[in-house]
């Protein structure tokens, strides 16, 4: 290679770091194509009504037979399918630079109840929202979309009470969804009860409760109206977290635990095969952040891999900066197959197939690959000026599908290339630390 050559390798290494670091993405000088948002609507068989939802097809869903991978966003609370509409513009500038892979991206209505919020699960008095998500929304997305309708390429993406939602559902539907990203939800039940001591606050230190007293106690019915509600009690039908005297009711909270499957083993064995991925801001002003901690030491105790970040920011005010971030991730993980059974894949097709994921990552990263036939396989990784870091592997490997993890060492954070050579193939690859 020239110096020439070197020298602008290393500036566009740079500026895609810095991009992806800063969340700059956004700033895109030319004017590219955009997508296009379809304003759709289903019958549910599950809640027994229709439904409404947004639906991002990329640039260029209408000129060929293309399909694409999907993913499922869920809103936060006093949101709807409308919301969060700066992501629009992320996904087409992402696409546009070739950040990310064209992907079909599904918003739908999750409110539901008297309090509106309905944490996407089931519920008696909320109705059956989490088998209209994993059940009638998904086949109608397959059906009506060209979706590549395959676990692989089917991820689930959310912020607060959605980020919630995708990490249960997530947990509960592996079988459904290859990987999820949470930004600031409650991914685990508050470990430091700061949301007691907000709501005594907000209803002068004891009972009754009135759900209009402040933000953090209509948030607690709204979850009580998924996780304990009661047709039995009014007037608000639910069993609430707190007696009147401002002690947690222990009953109460036994079955808010059912809906949070990280506390609650056995997971179902395929958890193992998603890749997972939350944040949370350290100033979160709902008081996410420690429960986000636990969330990571829960995994940590259960072996299973994922990549958690935090950063300097509240609960709302670094989303364009941090979606840009979960969607490269999301991107890398359906790039790649757990199974290539599923998706009907010959490994005699493939020359070579390679991705790493997550990808960007800041503890380790898998990278897969596709041998068509035995071969003398060397994986070595490189900085962006070309100089050796790591060899993760060299010597013969058989046919088919294999991974190696990457674990950096003391590296800083930047861009670095894999290198994957087998037989007489090879091909260089890059993949962002960020620590």
């Amino acid at each position: 290679m020239s110096s020439k050559s070197l020298i602008l390798l290393r500036w566009i290494m740079k500026l895609l770091k810095f991009a992806c670091l800063l969340g700059l993405l956004l700033c895109v000088v030319r004017v590219y194509g955009q997508g296009r948002v379809i304003d759709d609507s289903l019958y549910s068989d599950a809640l027994h009504e229709v439904r409404l939802v947004d639906v991002y097809l990329p640039e260029g869903y209408d000129e060929d037979s293309t399909r694409y991978p999907v993913i499922y966003f869920l809103h936060g609370g006093h949101s709807n399918q409308n919301g969060y509409p700066f992501l629009i513009g992320i996904l087409d500038s992402l696409i546009a630079n070739e950040i990310i892979q064209p992907v079909i991206v599904v918003k739908p209505d999750g409110n539901a109840g008297p309090f509106e919020s309905s944490f996407y699960t089931n519920s008696e008095l909320n109705g059956a929202v989490e088998d209209y998500i994993t059940q009638d929304l998904v086949n109608y997305i397959d059906n009506a979309y060209r979706t590549l309708a395959v676990r692989d390429k089917r991820a689930l993406m959310g912020h607060s009470m959605g980020g919630v939602g995708t990490m249960m559902l997530g947990l509960r539907h592996p079988e459904l969804y290859r990987g999820w990203a949470s930004h600031c939800g409650r991914t685990s039940l508050d470990p430091d009860n700061f949301w007691i001591s907000q709501i005594l606050a907000e209803n002068g230190g004891s009972g009754p409760y009135d759900p209009d007293a402040g933000s953090f106690t209509h948030g607690a019915f709204a979850m009580a109206s998924a996780y304990s509600p009661n047709l039995e009690n009014p007037p608000y039908f639910v069993d609430f977290i707190l007696d009147s005297t401002g002690n947690r009711v222990d009953s109460v909270y036994a079955q808010w635990l059912l809906h949070y499957p990280a506390c609650n083993p056995p997971l179902n064995p395929g958890v193992a095969t998603q890749a997972i991925y939350f944040d949370c801001g350290l100033q979160d002003e709902v008081g996410n952040y420690p429960a986000n901690v636990a969330f990571a030491e829960t995994l940590d105790a259960r072996g299973l891999a994922y990549e958690f970040q935090s950063f300097i920011g509240g609960h709302v005010d670094r989303l364009p900066e941090r979606f840009p971030i979960s969607l490269a991730f999301l991107d890398s993980v359906l790039q790649t197959s757990s199974s290539f059974e599923n998706e009907e894949i010959s490994v005699a097709e493939v020359s070579l197939f390679c991705q790493n994921y997550p990808n960007p990552f800041n503890v380790s990263t898998t990278i897969q690959y596709v041998l068509p036939k035995t071969s003398n396989v060397c994986i070595s990784v490189c900085d962006v000026l070309g100089r050796h870091v790591e060899t993760l592997t060299n010597g013969q490997q058989n046919a088919g599908l294999h991974s190696i993890v990457w674990r950096p060492n003391g590296n800083a954070s930047g861009v670095y290339f894999y290198h994957i050579h087998a037989g007489d193939y090879s091909v260089a690859k890059p993949c962002i630390l960020l620590k």
